[in-house]
């Protein structure tokens, strides 16, 4: 399974991801930031369901 380079790269750029996605969460939670990013993704969430 992890010798095919789809499942590879996949996985790659998962890992790639996960860094930025984390930040981005972690500037919505956050007050110093006063953002309203966490409640307009939730909207589009709730738009897409």
């Amino acid at each position: 399974m992890l010798s095919n380079p789809r499942w590879l790269f996949a996985i790659g750029v998962g890992l790639l991801a996960l860094h930025p996605l984390i930040w981005l969460i972690k500037t919505w939670i956050s007050p110093a930031y006063q953002s309203n990013g966490f409640l307009v993704a939730l909207l589009v969430g709730g738009l897409l369901l």
